[in-house]
């Protein structure tokens, strides 16, 4: 028998009963009856058993364990739940039994969570979105349907830790992964430990940049000047920046600099990291650092090591990701500018 499978009890039908109460009337012994029908000894004794107690052939049909939470009980444990999805099992299973006569254990609590399809996962790490970054996300999608993204320099900033960051867990069905209570909010360029500025195109990557101190205009003119122009200002191309809206990117001193140099800029809307391909670019390396043999210890490793793999980057997984950028604008339209997958 395979460890961990259960058995299902067999049960005996009214002619078999019969036939061992038949059997033993006539002083045949269990053993022989066992042996005669086939009847495991120990379903013999336990037929012949229950006739002389209660003088019946068949058992009673079972009812089985009756259910301590009712349909309506179940919804409102679903309430319970909704109403704050990343508390304990322990604090939901307080507030459902708050009132009620008959208590349910936290065992009967996670069962029906999870026979009502409710399971407690990692919550997904995204902007917090306000109605008005959703209607501008919306707009901005619809107006990009038709976009060539062949000759866009998409680039971004990003930290990177030494150790990850906290991990938060929510009770969530199937579907509900990118809803707004079910996501841990994100700070831009907050509790990094080393940062970059990088970029890229469906060709491949451009240069990696390590940021020394905190960003400002200056240093971000610095930036493109060292890292954009010499790679994309100075060809018979045209191509466009994309960057994102932060105080840094709009500075009136940049947007001069974009100008005098003739850098065209891509608008973007606020809190859309999801539609940046560069973002994925980010999660990639962050993996491929964390699977080092010998992960970083220090800072400067940190630093040495995130621009080695970031030369690492294959041309492909760039085209794919720039390629993905028209179903990443059609599943923003369907989520009427909530949150993505991607």
């Amino acid at each position: 028998m395979t460890v961990g499978t259960a058995v299902t009890r067999k049960e005996r039908t009214h002619d078999e009963r019969v036939l061992v109460l038949g059997y033993r009337k006539i002083g045949m012994s269990f053993s022989k009856i066992s042996s005669v029908t086939g009847i495991p000894l120990s379903t013999v004794k336990s037929i012949c058993w229950h006739h002389d107690l209660t003088g019946e052939v068949d058992v009673k049909k079972r009812s089985g364990r009756p259910k301590i939470l009712t349909q309506r009980a179940s919804r409102r444990l679903r309430l319970v739940t909704r109403k704050n999805r990343k508390q304990s099992l322990r604090r939901i299973s307080g507030e459902f039994n708050m009132g009620l006569d008959v208590k349910a254990s936290s065992w009967t609590i996670r069962r029906e969570l999870q026979r009502i399809g409710i399971n407690s996962r990692v919550a997904r790490r995204k902007p917090k979105l306000t109605k008005k970054h959703k209607r501008a996300r919306l707009d901005w999608c619809r107006k990009h349907v038709a976009t060539d993204w062949s000759k866009v320099v998409f680039s971004d900033e990003s930290s990177f830790e030494l150790t990850p960051g906290k991990v938060e867990r929510v009770w969530r069905s199937v579907g509900e992964e990118y809803i707004d209570d079910c996501i841990t909010p994100t700070q831009q360029a907050g509790g990094g430990k080393v940062m970059v500025w990088g970029c890229m195109t469906a060709d491949g990557v451009g240069q990696l940049k390590i940021i020394e101190g905190k960003l400002n205009s200056d240093g971000y003119i610095s930036v493109l000047g060292e890292c954009f122009l010499p790679d994309f200002g100075e060809t018979e191309d045209e191509w466009i920046l994309q960057d994102d809206n932060s105080s840094v990117h709009r500075a009136r001193k940049v947007t001069e600099w974009k100008e005098e140099n003739d850098v065209q800029t891509l608008e973007w809307p606020a809190m859309s990291p999801d539609l940046n391909p560069i973002e994925n670019l980010w999660d990639h390396l962050d993996k491929a650092v964390r699977k080092l043999q010998y992960p970083p210890r220090s800072i400067g490793q940190l630093a040495a090591v995130l621009l080695l793999e970031w030369e690492k980057i294959s041309e492909d997984l760039c085209d794919n990701l720039v390629s993905s950028i028209p179903e990443r604008i059609q599943e923003t339209i369907h989520a009427k500018g909530g949150h993505t997958k991607y």
